[in-house]
């Protein structure tokens, strides 16, 4: 069961105080995706992890806490092209993930970046021919941990598991040689879940498949 309550935020750019829903409680029934996208009820709630501010355009995960540059940046001409309010509802939940994503690119982080370009191919995924934004999104999760790797950090502390969800973010982006070479550096593992997991993205990426599937469909196949 999921709740949520409607409450008043207060912009940290601007000062503006607007209502914004917030997750009291979920809870998750089923397997993650292979991108570790939460099962219902949980992903039902993507629209509450991104507020936006209706006065200034700032996208957060939390608008009263400010996100250095953020002031300047919600005025440029880069950012507005990206908030564009027109548009159906969930073409405007796409832009306010990719809106919180620039700002924290631009403040140097770069791990909360990426898991903002990830909700926002998450809802590209939800919506109506949202298939090339949801590819475009991927590609800047891609970008974004090339960055971080860069920088001596990662977005999951466990290599393994990182490399797995890249994979699969790659596959899904039609990046085909980058997964086989994410895939190839897996290895088989060491652990046969790991080995279920490789053994099923090979086939995926063989077979130029760009589908969502599921943690458990992935397990589902025996590892040689």
């Amino acid at each position: 069961m999921t709740k949520q309550s409607l409450n008043v935020f207060y912009c940290a750019v601007c000062g503006w105080g607007s209502l914004q829903g917030v997750i009291m409680s979920t809870s998750g029934f089923g397997s993650p995706d292979l991108d570790f996208r939460p099962p219902p009820l949980a992903r039902f709630t993507i629209n509450l992890r991104v507020q936006d501010c209706p006065h200034c355009g700032y996208c957060a995960s939390d608008i009263e806490e400010k996100i250095p540059g953020a002031a300047r940046m919600v005025r440029s001409v880069k950012y507005l092209a990206v908030l564009d309010r027109r548009g159906k509802r969930d073409r405007r939940l796409i832009r306010h993930f990719l809106c919180a994503s620039m700002l924290y690119e631009n403040a140097g982080d770069l791990a909360a970046a990426a898991r903002m370009s990830l909700n926002a191919a998450w809802a590209a995924d939800d919506a109506k021919e949202g298939k090339r934004a949801a590819q475009r999104a991927r590609r800047q999760v891609l970008r974004l941990v090339d960055e971080l790797h860069a920088r001596g950090n990662r977005l999951e502390e466990d290599p393994v598991w990182e490399a797995l969800l890249l994979i699969d973010i790659a596959r899904r982006a039609r990046e085909f040689d980058r997964a086989k070479g994410l895939i190839a550096e897996v290895g088989a593992g060491e652990t046969e879940p790991v080995r279920n997991l490789v053994a099923f993205q090979h086939e995926r990426v063989v077979a130029r498949d760009t589908g969502g599937y599921t943690i458990e469909e992935a397990m589902e196949r025996p590892a040689d």
